[in-house]
């Protein structure tokens, strides 16, 4: 992210249904950050970083305890909106469905009816899903899922995992979210995938693609892939360093 452009707003590690208020979050820091940069007649970073990041701080924790606030009032509401019995007449009215499907068998051209529920288990399952990688890009108007993988090395395996992680998030990129729709509608959602073997190996047309894609140019493109190839290398040494003391042992 650091060589990303501006205008992009990345999450990481974080569930599909957290990826708007994150974002938000990420933006706001964002502009926070530029305006405080060059303020006339406030802390700057550069000259003074202490004072800077003090204030900062500062204005973080409100914008925390703002969210905070707003997410327990929301909790609340929807607690105390909570009809008692309510959890099992769901149960009941999906058990009616189930009956109702085995009962009329399949439709005229051959497809299975489906219970309203199944469209909400969905909708819990995909925001649920915690891709490596979440990218906001309001130019393009598309959102990124960012998924790393590594394997052995071989054009196989590189291949077999790329079709499971492309499999993964079918969901995600086919239906959405009812949040993300709504919230960014038009939006395209696109998975690129970094696929690394455990040397070290890469398809690298397929890396130079994906960073072309989030804006990065070719300078960059070159110390991210020399960055992660290293990272992929060192971490097998330590691996084989613990397994040969534990060997010992």
């Amino acid at each position: 992210m650091r060589d990303a452009p501006p205008g992009r707003p990345g999450v990481w590690d974080t569930r599909v249904r957290d990826l708007c208020s994150q974002v938000l979050s990420v933006a706001e820091r964002e502009i926070m950050v530029r305006k405080w940069k060059g303020r006339i007649g406030g802390p700057s970073m550069d000259a003074d970083f202490e004072k800077w990041h003090l204030v900062m701080q500062s204005k973080w924790r409100k914008m925390a305890d703002r969210r905070g606030q707003t997410r327990g009032e929301e909790h609340q509401g929807q607690r105390t909106s909570r009809l008692p019995g309510m959890t099992e007449e769901i149960e009941r009215k999906r058990k009616e469905a189930a009956a109702r499907q085995t009962a009329t068998g399949k439709r005229k051209h051959g497809e299975t009816p489906t219970p309203s529920w199944a469209s909400r288990d969905m909708e819990i399952e995909v925001g649920n899903q915690k891709p490596d990688g979440l990218i906001l890009d309001t130019e393009e108007r598309a959102i990124y899922i960012i998924e790393g993988a590594r394997c052995s090395d071989t054009a196989e395996a590189m291949e077999i995992v790329e079709v499971t992680q492309i499999h993964k998030y079918r969901a995600l990129r086919e239906e959405q979210l009812l949040e993300l729709r709504r919230r960014y509608p038009g939006y395209q959602v696109k998975q690129l995938n970094f696929i690394i073997g455990i040397p070290g190996t890469i398809v690298e047309h397929r890396w130079r693609w994906n960073l072309t894609t989030l804006g990065i140019e070719r300078r960059r493109q070159d110390r991210i892939i020399r960055k992660c190839m290293t990272a992929s290398v060192e971490g097998m040494q330590r691996v084989l360093r613990a397994e040969t003391r534990g060997g010992d042992g």
